[in-house]
């Protein structure tokens, strides 16, 4: 049993039952008028309808934490109705019969729990259609490099059966031993991918910054020259998780057109009002406009329209998993990728 999952749908059958209470003993106690009578009865329904609410709630397949919005919402219905009504008796006592207050807060209750449900459908919409906008980059985008990669290991292993010595041949088999490194290395790209579509929270934990960016530096320095700028504290540490320096690693992958020594590649990380700012800029790199474009969602990809490498998608959607912002600094010479995560608390 999911103790959260049951505690946000049973404060809501617990509200219908309660809310109930006072139209049920208007009825079982006679008297009332036809108006009244009916009113009693509308405030009992309602009742009955938010505790079969409440069990079809728990059982769906809405996700906890929609079901904690749903329940968040009902009970802002429920405080706000209640908070005006007792104004209301303060100010008038007796103004309201009892149970005619509480119709009034369960048709509060009950209306909020139709905005909370919409409100998660709507959230739910929103999440499958992103979801399936990264499967199309991921489609498009493999579907490219993996017929680029095929290409280049056709041509490399005709080489082999070319050489007409034995060095060629070892030539062309490093060739296709660093093709399939890289294949390799795609995978796991695809399987950061999949991991920021199902990310759980539960991954998330203080993350140090300067360690961070000073292992992706050691990572990257047989290929460049790669310097580390950390102006914010040295204790500083975001809201990630260990997939935050993998991002990093894919911007600085992505910077690197080439292996030529003589490439730039800086790190630095600021702190900022409302977290913690880490750019990833070089002067030897290069993003397209067309990149830019659909990174940003201007437009949508196509298969003559799409990045050149996965590296700065899977970045953005670690660091989106993470609850940060991703942003392309236009105006900094070469590339430059900044994106800003929260403090760990």
């Amino acid at each position: 049993m999911d103790a959260t999952r049951g505690l946000a749908a049973g404060s809501i059958g617990l509200a219908g039952v309660a809310g109930s209470w006072l139209p049920l003993g208007f009825l079982l106690a006679g008297g009332g008028s036809v108006f009244g009578i009916a009113l009693a009865l509308l405030g009992v329904v309602l009742g009955a309808v938010l505790v079969a609410a409440s069990v079809l709630l728990y059982r769906s397949d809405i996700a906890t934490r929609g079901v904690l919005r749903i329940g968040g919402w009902h009970f802002l219905g429920i405080a706000v109705l209640g908070l005006i009504l007792g104004l209301v008796e303060l100010y008038v006592p007796g103004a309201l019969p009892a149970f005619a207050a509480a119709d009034i807060v369960l048709v509060s209750a009950f209306a909020h729990l139709l905005i909370g449900y919409n409100d998660v459908r709507q959230i739910r919409a929103d999440e499958l259609a992103d979801r399936n906008r990264r499967l199309d980059v991921l489609s498009q985008v493999l579907r490219h490099n993996l017929r680029t990669e095929a290409q280049v290991l056709l041509s490399h292993a005709d080489g082999i059966q070319r050489s007409g010595t034995l060095d060629a041949a070892a030539a062309s088999g490093k060739r296709v031993e660093q093709r399939a490194e890289s294949l390799a290395a795609l995978n796991e790209k695809v399987g950061e991918v999949y991991w920021a579509m199902e990310f759980d929270a539960d991954d998330t934990a203080p993350t140090p910054v300067a360690p961070t960016l000073e292992s992706v530096a050691n990572e990257y320095r047989t290929r460049a020259s790669v310097t580390v700028d950390c102006s914010c504290p040295s204790d500083a540490s975001v809201s990630a998780g260990e997939r935050l320096e993998r991002a990093i690693g894919y911007l600085v992958s992505d910077a690197l057109v080439d292996d030529t020594a003589d490439q730039e590649v800086t790190l630095t990380a600021e702190a900022v009002a409302d977290g913690i700012e880490i750019r990833v800029a070089s002067p030897d790199g290069h993003i397209t406009d067309t990149e830019r474009e659909l990174l940003e969602g201007g437009t949508e990809i196509t298969q003559l329209n799409h990045s050149r490498d996965i590296d700065l998608w899977v970045a953005q959607w670690i660091v989106d998993a993470y609850g940060g912002t991703f942003r392309i600094d236009e105006d900094a010479p070469g590339s430059c990728v900044a994106i800003r995560l929260p403090r760990s608390r």
